[in-house]
C-alpha cells in the first residue's frame, strides 16, 4: 500500500459514508487546504520579508515590489503543491514556462533592463528627490524615483521621465551631490 493510498483513506475515513464515494473529492479537499495554507503563509512571508527590508532603508517602492515577489514564489509553491495532488508533473510544465521565459525575455529586454537599472538605483542611491541632476543633455530637479524610470523637472517647469537605464549606459552629473 502506497503512501498516497494512505492518505487518501485517513482523509476519506474522516468523512460522513456518503461523501466517500465521490470522485476526486479527496484531490479536492487537498487542494483547498493547500490553498488556503498558501495564502495564510504568503502573508506571514510577506510581512516578515516586509519588516526586514525597512531595516535596510531601501525605497518604500523597492521593498513593496521585493515583499510582493516573496509572496508570489509562495503562491508558486502552492501551485506546485496542488499540482502535484492532482498527479501532473511539473517539470515538464517548467520546462515548457522556461521557453517561453525566454522568448519574452528578448521581446521584454529594454523593460527587464529598466528594472533591473532601476533597482540597481533604488539601492546605489546616487541620487534622491530634490538633487538637481544632468544626465542625456537633460537637466533638473529629481522629483520622483520609481523602478523604471526617474522624473526631473526643468527650469522651465517641464516634467522629463528619463528611463532607469539611461543612468547606467551614459555619464550623469548630480549637482547636489556633496
Amino acid at each position: 500500500m502506497s503512501v498516497e493510498n494512505i492518505s487518501q483513506e485517513a482523509i476519506l475515513s474522516m468523512l460522513p459514508e456518503p461523501f466517500r464515494d465521490i470522485p476526486y473529492l479527496t484531490e479536492v479537499l487537498l487542494s483547498l487546504l493547500i490553498v488556503l495554507a498558501t495564502f495564510v503563509f504568503s502573508g506571514i512571508v510577506h510581512n516578515f520579508i516586509f519588516a526586514h527590508l525597512k531595516k535596510l532603508e531601501l525605497s518604500d517602492d523597492l521593498e513593496r515590489k521585493i515583499a510582493a515577489v516573496s509572496k508570489y514564489g509562495v503562491y508558486l509553491l502552492g501551485l506546485l503543491f496542488v499540482l502535484w495532488v492532482w498527479g501532473i508533473d511539473a517539470i515538464q510544465l517548467f520546462v515548457g514556462l522556461g521557453a517561453f521565459s525566454i522568448a519574452i525575455s528578448f521581446a521584454l529586454k529594454n523593460t527587464i533592463e529598466n528594472l533591473v537599472s532601476g533597482i540597481i538605483i533604488l539601492t546605489d542611491k546616487p541620487f534622491k528627490v530634490g538633487d538637481i541632476i544632468e544626465v542625456g543633455g537633460n537637466k533638473g530637479e529629481v522629483k520622483k524615483i520609481t523602478v523604471r524610470y526617474t522624473i526631473i523637472e526643468t527650469n522651465d517647469g517641464v516634467e522629463i521621465f528619463i528611463p532607469s537605464k539611461s543612468f547606467l549606459q551614459s555619464s550623469f552629473k548630480n549637482f547636489s551631490s556633496k
